[in-house]
């Protein structure tokens, strides 16, 4: 989530933004850490991290609905610029480990092997220009 508050510096933001939301969205349910960012420039953003397999859509809700609750306790600059809640899966995708069983490939090599081709560097990558 994001907020802004202008004019203000890093220790007004956390006073006056953060304080109110994280206390409210502490202890959401599933919901593992926060991590907050407060800036001079009147900036303040949380993220929350969630166990592996929460429902994202239910933990957005859950997390707008305390920022909600606290929005009476920020200042009206605040609320009127809007505060943001978004959700956001960070899930891996793929991990793929590439090893020499019997040694006869070092680490170096193996390495290269697993680097995507540059255009520059591969001509039988490039594409033909006019």
């Amino acid at each position: 989530m994001s907020a802004s508050y202008i004019g203000a510096n890093a220790t007004t933001v956390e006073q006056s933004i953060a304080s109110p939301i994280e206390q409210q969205v502490n202890g959401a349910p599933n919901m593992i850490y926060m991590q907050s960012k407060s800036t001079n420039d009147g900036m303040y953003t949380l993220t929350c991290t969630f166990k592996v397999g929460s429902d994202l859509d239910l933990a957005a809700v859950e997390v707008q609905n305390r920022v909600n609750q606290a929005s009476s306790s920020l200042p009206p600059a605040v609320t009127q610029a809007g505060v943001t809640v978004k959700k956001q899966s960070t899930s891996i995708v793929l991990i793929a480990v590439l090893t020499s069983p019997d040694g006869s490939y070092d680490a170096l090599f193996l390495n290269n092997y697993a680097t995507p081709a540059s255009p520059t560097k591969s001509p039988g990558c490039r594409v033909s220009g006019p």
